[in-house]
């Protein structure tokens, strides 16, 4: 007769990694590991980073999941796109660029099953306009195939991040 030994392992998954793009920060760089799938955190500024970094096309299939808090997804008379001077502080990220090619809002590609999910948050008490932003930007992203959330949080436009944790 023979016995048996069943031994079931669990081998954790590795933890997911986020990737925090802060506001004032329109561009960043995030190194990626061959196979590691992220999640990207972007606020203000930086969510404009994140949505740019979750659809550039060298990224497919590599972004799991991206929340936005607060963020420009269209860019208009209130985001510098010039730089005025040499006494311009801070500099100017979109000088030379249109605003609609600065605009994550009009280069929405269509989803497919390696989209990463959005949740995007705007804060009760945000810079003018963000709120809109945000609605506009999540409604697009819906009539583009995407999954996603839209949340208000009882905050400040400063104080949106640390309410959720980053």
């Amino acid at each position: 007769m023979y016995n048996l030994l069943l031994v079931i392992a669990f081998i954790p998954s590795p933890p997911e990694r986020e990737i925090y793009f802060r506001g004032g920060v329109w561009h960043q760089y995030a190194e990626l590991s061959p196979g590691e799938r992220i999640t990207l955190v972007g606020h203000s500024a930086g969510a404009h980073s994140a949505v740019m970094l979750a659809f550039d096309p060298a990224n497919k299939g590599r972004i799991k999941k991206v929340k936005l808090l607060s963020g420009v997804y269209k860019v208009g008379p209130g985001v510098r796109l010039a730089m005025v001077g040499p006494w311009s502080f801070p500099p100017r990220p979109f000088r030379g660029v249109s605003t609609s090619d600065a605009s994550p809002l009009y280069h929405i590609p269509a989803a497919d099953e390696d989209s990463p999910v959005f949740e995007i948050y705007y804060a009760t008490h945000d810079l003018p306009g963000l709120r809109y932003q945000a609605e506009t930007f999540y409604r697009a992203l819906l009539c583009n195939g995407y999954t996603a959330t839209l949340t208000e949080i009882c905050a400040r436009h400063q104080t949106i991040p640390r309410k959720l944790g980053y």
